[in-house]
């Protein structure tokens, strides 16, 4: 058994977003995660109206980023979501895409210290509510966060791709790792690195989020679906980190001829370029019962337990690729996932483990000094 969410890449109006995120809960899917990339809608504000309109749901970013979102701002973020959600929030934290950071102009030298940095000032700000730090990346004095998240310990994932220390940083410090790949091969790298990672901080593996991203394309007509994934594959090949090429079990060598033909406007020669060992390393795609046998055959038993389906749907198809294939939309595919492979694949969600009015009382907004305050016959700060 295994964790079903949805992975959306807020393409839509802003408003047909939420209600997006609202079907899935209807659904009954464990969460739902956004992107965080400029060329769609901005996730944070999607997930704070959503918050409002949805009730079990778990809600998240995955990945926001290490480098262009200060974590401070990262964690007074997720608590005020945390708030608007009575505690269904969570967040894959990672470096982003280099040609991202490029475009940007950020160095981006060191980057798995600095997303442990970053992982630790956000948990530490969350959890006590305050941060005196002085690191190679960040300093902060007396820095104080005046709200606190609904939930004891809202949980950080470690958004990792290529490892394997990205993915050991996830076990050794994080709640878990939002990876990319569905091959049986990159599945069980991920679950090796993760454990080792865990094991060698003294911790257990099992209470650990595995989790994983496929693209994911659900339709009656398996021919039209898996046109749908190949063309969602060809479209990533531009930016894909080389090295998780290898990780998946396949040659770097087969990325560059994809990319190219892309890089031309030449589709249709990057489609046949694309082979489907590389589709089905990165994508399931097919009729419900063809979706809920992949999944059978590479992720469950693997040790991942947690597996994220990110729906391609005719629009965002014809945003990578300039046509629009002839598949159900969003809602629909996440009917056909509802009707077809949840009730085959998925475990329980658990419930939330939230404050009690009265733990951890946030700290004085307008306490600025850093010292102790009164408040209700008890000290804080």
């Amino acid at each position: 058994m295994v964790r079903l969410s949805v992975g959306l890449a807020p393409a839509h109006a802003a408003a047909e977003c939420v209600e997006l995120v609202r079907a899935a809960d209807d659904a009954g899917l464990y969460g739902c995660y956004l992107g965080d990339d400029l060329g769609f809608q901005d996730p944070w504000v999607i997930c704070g109206a959503a918050a409002r309109e949805t009730e079990r749901i778990r809600l998240g970013l995955s990945v926001t980023h290490a480098y262009l979102r200060e974590p401070t701002m990262i964690a007074q973020g997720l608590a005020t979501l945390d708030q608007l959600s009575g505690g269904r929030i969570e967040a894959g934290i990672g470096i982003g895409s280099v040609p991202a950071l490029d475009a940007h102009h950020v160095e981006h030298q060191r980057p798995i210290p600095r997303l442990r940095e970053s992982l630790s000032v956000i948990r530490r700000l969350l959890d006590e509510g305050r941060i005196d730090h002085e690191g190679e990346f960040f300093r902060y004095t007396g820095v104080r966060l005046g709200i606190r998240p609904v939930q004891r310990h809202l949980p950080l994932l470690v958004g990792a791709m290529v490892g394997p220390r990205s993915l050991r940083l996830a076990g050794e410090v994080a709640d878990g790792v939002h990876a990319t790949g569905c091959s049986r091969t990159y599945a069980e790298y991920v679950v090796e690195h993760v454990s080792e990672g865990a094991r060698q901080a003294g911790r257990d593996p099992g209470d650990l989020d595995i989790a994983t991203f496929a693209i994911t394309v659900v339709a009656d007509d398996t021919e039209t679906a898996r046109w749908a994934a190949r063309a969602m594959v060809a479209g990533w090949m531009a930016s894909f980190p080389r090295p998780l090429v290898t990780r998946l079990g396949l040659s770097e060598d087969v990325i560059d001829p994809i990319a190219t033909a892309m890089g031309r406007g030449e589709v249709e020669q990057a489609l046949r370029r694309t082979p489907d060992d590389l589709v089905d390393a990165l994508a399931v795609a097919g009729t419900p019962e063809e979706c809920v046998e992949r999944i059978r055959t590479d992720i469950v038993g693997s040790g991942i337990g947690h597996l994220v389906l990110g729906i391609a749907d005719p629009t965002l198809v014809h945003a990578v690729v300039g046509r629009e294939p002839e598949l159900p939309d969003l809602r629909g595919q996440l009917d056909l996932i509802t009707a077809g492979i949840l009730p085959a694949l998925t475990q329980p969600r658990p419930g939330t483990p939230t404050r009690s009015p009265d733990e951890d009382e946030p700290p004085t907004p307008l306490d600025v000094s850093g010292g102790a305050q009164e408040r209700d016959g008890r000290r804080t700060g």
